[in-house]
């Protein structure tokens, strides 16, 4: 692959060779035309000459306005060449000339006014009005109020001329354009309804046929409308302060506008410093140079200007680079363009520090990530291999490990994460019981974590006060509750319950208490898992049937009888 990479291009010298002068001149046509600037062409000498205004009873608008001067354009400059046409001679409601003015506005017992003559200009790059480098302002309409002849103000100059007065309305003509405004309209000596408007930028005002009206201001670079009793101002002219031997001529001529720019054609003598990869072909592709020096070629432009170039040629060249490599999977190449996943050779190329191509060939050796599930059971929590993550609820999870090769193994993880329950239950003031049933229980006291021997049952009678505790084994996994405070061991408890029972439980609406002796008005007392008391009776007989409606649950039923208490724990279905 050949890479040319230009470093430096210096025109060291341009000289002229075989100067010929052209003169192309552009006339009103409505439309604007497009001149490219060439390369082998000159600074452009430039006249730019205005639209007059519209004449009114056989009185004339005024003269156009001419600009003269030099301009530097560069190669491949567009030049938008805008001519401007004359001013319509006695306009009833006419519209706005091509780059010129605003029309006017009349009445048929007060005469015919002239409208405002069109600017030529010339704008650079664009055909906004803030791409103009040259303007030539146009002249203002003449007044059309018979027989009195009222004169339009002249176009050009850096400000333009006032549209003349009635002989009796000491302001009625329209003001003349600036370099960054438009003229204000003119102004009538009555109250009368007027339609003149002032100038703006780029576009000249509207004059007025109303007997009272002034003529419209001329807009900056355009010429103003004419009015019944008063002349339109006229547009003001201007030039690029790059521009040189510049002259503003105001009121220059009368009728359409006319541009013309001359030029000369110069053969171009043009050096240049270059630094290129391994080869240049020259412009006129008759050489190819693949050694630093200095060469010449040279080319012959359309327009006919010779292009003699010199290069001051510096030549770098291509680089090449080998290595083994061993990566995971895959490999992108240094240059983005190729994603490689198999064992091989492969060549790729990016660009070296002097700008010029290196190729570059590996000898790439492709291993494997690889991938592996299992299903793990652990208590509570769990490490995973890589020793990154502990996860603590069941599910699936991915880690990743190095393989003997270096790259990833990556695990699927099917984790049961099994947790005790060792919630405990107040039965009574002083017996305790693991909420979760069909497990290995170990009763410790908490004073000193020791084990309370015998104490394996799910429900804990205390016989001293204390803060006590139960393990709970459920399979391999194992966890100790909080501890609970027992402080009514010397209440007294059981007495003649001892053999009090239930059945069923679970029940499902009712179940049966079993005294040992028929009972003195035991009070029976049931209480949800909050200990809201949701049931209470007396019950009198040894074997009596209790009906409780309360929904499906745990409760606990309290047993009193002549002053002894026993709780037990019931479950509905």
């Amino acid at each position: 692959m050949k890479k040319f990479l230009t470093i430096c291009i210096l025109f060291l010298a341009v000289t002229q060779a075989k100067a010929q002068a052209v003169v192309d001149t552009f006339f009103y046509t409505g439309t604007t035309e497009l001149f490219t600037v060439e390369a082998c062409m000159g600074p452009i000498t430039f006249e730019v000459i205005a639209g007059s205004g519209g004449d009114a009873n056989a009185v004339e608008g005024g003269n156009g306005g001419r600009v003269q001067g030099i301009l530097a354009f560069a190669p491949d400059d567009i030049l938008y060449i805008n001519v401007g046409r004359a001013g319509i001679d006695g306009s009833l409601d006419a519209d706005g000339i091509f780059v010129g003015s605003g029309g006017v506005f009349s009445y048929s017992t007060c005469g015919e006014a002239g409208t405002g003559g069109g600017a030529s200009d010339i704008r650079l790059n664009g055909e906004e009005l803030d791409n103009r480098v040259v303007v030539a302002g146009g002249g203002g309409g003449a007044g059309g109020y018979d027989p009195e002849p009222i004169l339009g103000g002249a176009g050009g100059g850096l400000i333009g001329e006032i549209g003349e007065n009635w002989p009796t309305w000491p302001n009625a003509g329209g003001k003349g354009g600036t370099q960054d405004a438009g003229g204000a309209q003119g102004t009538a000596c009555c109250g009368c309804p007027t339609y003149t408007t002032d100038g703006s930028l780029g576009l000249g005002g509207e004059g007025s046929g109303d007997c009272a009206g002034g003529g419209g201001g001329g807009g900056g670079y355009y010429g103003g409308g004419g009015a019944c009793f008063s002349g339109g101002g006229g547009g003001s002219s201007y030039t690029d302060a790059g521009a040189t031997d510049v002259t503003h001529d105001q009121g220059y001529q009368n009728g359409d506008g006319m541009i013309i720019i001359t030029y000369e054609l110069v053969g171009i003598a043009v050096s240049f410093e270059l630094t290129v990869c391994d080869e240049l072909e020259s412009p006129s592709g008759l050489y190819t140079w693949d050694e630093t020096g200095v060469y010449m070629d040279t080319l012959e432009a359309v327009s006919g200007c010779d292009s003699v170039m010199t290069f001051d040629l510096t030549v770098n060249y291509t680089t090449t680079y080998s290595e083994e490599l061993s990566v995971c999977d895959s490999m992108v190449s240094p240059s983005g363009l190729f994603t490689w996943v198999e064992s091989g050779v492969y060549t790729d190329v990016i660009e070296n520090a002097l700008g010029c191509d290196s190729v570059m060939i590996f000898d790439l050796t492709v291993n494997y990530s690889s991938a592996s599930s299992e299903s793990v059971s652990a208590c509570d929590f769990w490490v995973s291999p890589s020793g990154l993550y502990t996860w603590t609820e069941t599910g699936v999870y991915v880690d990743t490990v190095d393989t003997d090769m270096g790259c990833d193994s990556i695990l699927t993880i099917d984790l049961t994460i099994n947790t005790v329950n060792v919630g405990v239950s107040v039965v009574s003031t002083i017996e305790l019981m693991a909420d979760f049933g069909g497990a290995t229980y170990q009763w410790i006291d908490c004073s000193d974590n020791s084990e309370i021997d015998g104490a394996t049952d799910q429900n804990f009678v205390a016989t001293a006060n204390g803060d006590y505790a139960v393990i709970v084994t459920d399979g391999d996994c194992s966890d100790t509750s909080a501890c609970l405070t027992i402080n009514s061991v010397s209440l007294i408890e059981y007495g003649t319950l001892a053999g009090t029972s239930i059945s069923p439980n679970p029940f499902d609406k009712y179940f049966t208490l079993m005294f040992d002796d028929k009972p003195t008005n035991a009070v029976i007392e049931i209480r949800d898992i909050s200990s809201k008391l949701v049931y209470k009776a007396i019950a009198t007989e040894k074997l009596e049937e209790i009906s409780f409606e309360g929904e499906a649950g745990a409760y606990f039923i309290t047993i009193t009888n002549d002053g002894a208490q026993k709780t037990h724990k019931i479950i509905k279905n």
